[in-house]
């Protein structure tokens, strides 16, 4: 039996108050700047050097987990480019698909730098360092989906990064395999970009 709230002549049925509710909660939160943090260099970068992403420990499996890396790189790269960063790529050996750690993982600055691509003042690493995904394969409709990761920003002339960000993000809802994927790259995309100020 549902309930319903009488507004004049018309009934409006609970659930669908707390669905409404639940969605301005969402946007309110989706719609929050995280405070910016300043970059620790005399001279902001404009052009940056974004490398696939790394991961610190467990990854996605290339035959089940729907791109989830190249996603969520282009929602990196998205979120550089909205605050005007022109963005290059950094060729890194491709990531296989075993259980053998990342080789770049754990980079130093000179190593991650030694691939700065000419042009670029500064390089973007961005790593994961927890990754979940339960059932996406074989594909069920209501998946579970968590990242956790850190992005570092390294120049020519440090020995350690010059700036820094965390995040973590989960599917709250039930959700399909590709939305689960959606919301939470891109929530932690925002995470860790978000933080960074505008290029000048």
């Amino acid at each position: 039996m549902s309930r319903a709230f009488g507004f004049g002549h018309r009934k409006i049925p609970i659930n669908l108050i707390c669905f409404t509710f639940f969605i301005l909660v969402l946007t309110a939160c989706s719609t929050t700047q995280p405070p910016q943090v300043p970059i620790a260099l005399e001279q902001a970068p404009k052009v940056i050097a974004l490398p696939r992403l790394v991961f610190s420990a467990d990854r996605p499996d290339s035959f089940c987990d729907l791109d989830v890396a190249d996603r969520t790189y282009y929602w990196v790269r998205w979120q550089l480019e909205e605050k005007g960063y022109r963005v290059v790529p950094v060729l890194l050996p491709a990531l296989e698909n075993n259980f053998r750690p990342d080789p770049w993982a754990k980079a130093s600055a000179a190593e991650l730098l030694s691939k700065l691509p000419e042009g670029a003042d500064a390089l973007l690493l961005v790593r994961i360092t927890h990754y979940l995904a339960l059932d996406f394969c074989p594909r069920e409709e209501y998946p579970t989906f968590e990242l956790a990761g850190e992005a570092e920003l390294f120049a020519p002339g440090h020995q350690t990064a010059v700036w820094r960000s965390s995040g973590t993000a989960g599917t709250i809802v039930r959700s399909v395999a590709e939305d689960a994927v959606f919301s939470v790259g891109t929530d932690l995309a925002e995470q860790l970009v978000g933080p960074l100020p505008p290029a000048r």
